[in-house]
């Protein structure tokens, strides 16, 4: 008896254990999206009469045809440009699954050739949204965190600082201040003038550098250029490590500020609010079936709604790992050299990321608890409690994406749907038609 009870206990484990990790979602306009490793399944609420209705497709990814994409730091990149990529076309769906266009087609009837330009501007509509989706990501979370921190740090731009040359073994400075430039010769003060700026072009006159000459030196990123007469010398910036570790730092502060910000601002939308609650049946009935438990609203009730795998916890972890990964590679450098070294920078920090995200997916340790806490605090902001119609569609997305663990569930298919629609419409027409030809007779 005991060891049939052992045996029951190991065969529910196991179950749980195996369904770690096998299904993940995204909420969508009022509904969710589930993938599996099969089947990738769209469930959407129709805001004309309620009904939910699914759309389904196999899973594909490219990593299943070249291996090498499935290598440790790749496969998140990879991962994550697939992710983007279904992330705007299940959108896309779910919008046109709501049912709005047949509302629309109701109050305003309108010609199949108007119809069609209708969807090819909206084509053009979606794709100009990502182009300025991506250039507004870039500028919030890399473009404005660097001129934020270059304002709380002038120094690290423009020529003020410390330009450094070593001539025959001796180490020649120049340090620039707000009004005066100063020369330093192995280290001993030499000389003291006041300087002008103007369009990348310092003018002086120093007279340890030939009295009653006037030198002048241009500017150009981190190298700056001596003119005398026909001789040039070039002098590049000294580099204070531990200043350009601190604004590495405040930089990413800043950026977390932003993109906190920017969750807490987008949440106060009442579409987005929604959908947010959504986030959470997703989050929940994913819970659910990873505990065993029967796929009930009852039972998604009871789930948490913050998960270790969210989309927000991945992108607090790579905002985390972007100011270590800067800290250690970013050198003193700032405009768009530096903008496009964090970019460059991206690709260590998605397929860290990944790594960190998929292990603590299946992990529940000390450790994994007090690194994943910052992204599920964040959690609180992108998932709100959901009501039970939404837990229902979360339901349905999650069985049809899982068919083979769901044989007895039937999916209302969309196609399915619409066809049952289209046949009571014309059966309706068929019968009003035979009204009026009664009336006439």
């Amino acid at each position: 008896m005991e060891g049939e009870i052992l045996s029951k206990k190991k065969e529910k484990n196991c179950q749980v254990n195996c369904r770690l990790g096998q299904v993940g979602g995204q909420a969508v306009m009022e509904g969710v999206m589930m993938r599996s490793p099969k089947e990738t399944a769209i469930a959407v609420r129709r805001t004309d009469d309620g009904e939910i209705v699914v759309r389904s497709k196999p899973t594909k990814t490219v990593r299943d045809r070249h291996k090498i994409l499935n290598l440790p730091l790749i496969r998140g990149v990879v991962n994550l440009v697939e992710m983007f990529i279904l992330s705007f076309s299940t959108l896309t769906a779910s919008t046109e699954m709501m049912g709005l266009e047949e509302e629309l087609k109701s109050d305003k009837p309108s010609k199949a050739g108007k119809e069609k330009d209708g969807k090819g501007i909206l084509a053009v509509i979606s794709a100009i949204s990502v182009v300025l989706g991506i250039a507004l990501a870039v500028g919030l979370f890399i473009v404005l965190p660097a001129f934020l921190t270059n304002l709380l740090f002038p120094n690290s731009s423009g020529i003020r600082g410390t330009w450094e040359v070593t001539v025959e073994e001796h180490t020649v400075q120049y340090q620039f201040d707000k009004n005066t430039m100063t020369l330093y010769y192995d280290g001993e003060k030499t000389g003291e003038t006041s300087y002008e700026y103007h369009d990348g072009t310092i003018y002086y006159d120093l007279a340890v550098m030939g009295e009653g000459v006037e030198q002048k030196a241009e500017v150009n990123g981190n190298t700056l250029t001596l003119v005398n007469g026909s001789e040039t010398v070039e002098l590049t910036r000294v580099e204070d490590f531990w200043t350009n570790r601190l604004k590495c730092l405040v930089e990413g502060l800043v950026k977390i500020a932003i993109f906190i910000a920017y969750l807490y601002l987008t949440s106060l939308m009442k579409e987005i609010r929604r959908m947010y609650q959504y986030h959470g049946a997703e989050h929940k009935s994913i819970f659910c079936y990873e505990a065993g438990l029967e796929l009930t609203v009852e039972n998604v009730k009871k789930q948490k709604r913050f998960h270790p795998r969210c989309g927000t916890s991945f992108m607090f972890v790579m905002v985390f790992l972007s100011i270590f990964i800067s800290i250690v590679f970013i050198p003193n450098v700032w405009g768009w050299w530096r903008i496009l070294l964090k970019v460059a920078l991206l690709p260590i920090c998605v397929g860290l990321g990944y790594e960190f995200i998929r292990y603590a997916g299946k992990h529940d340790n000390a450790l994994v608890r007090a690194l994943s806490a910052p992204g599920l605090w964040m959690q609180r902001i992108t998932t709100r409690e959901p009501d039970d119609s939404m837990m229902e569609v979360a339901i349905v997305s999650i069985k049809s994406a899982l068919r083979e663990e769901f044989p007895e569930f039937e999916v209302p298919y969309e196609e399915d749907y619409l066809k049952r629609k289209e046949e009571s419409k014309q059966e309706e027409n068929k019968d009003a038609s035979e009204g009026v030809q009664d009336q006439t007779s």
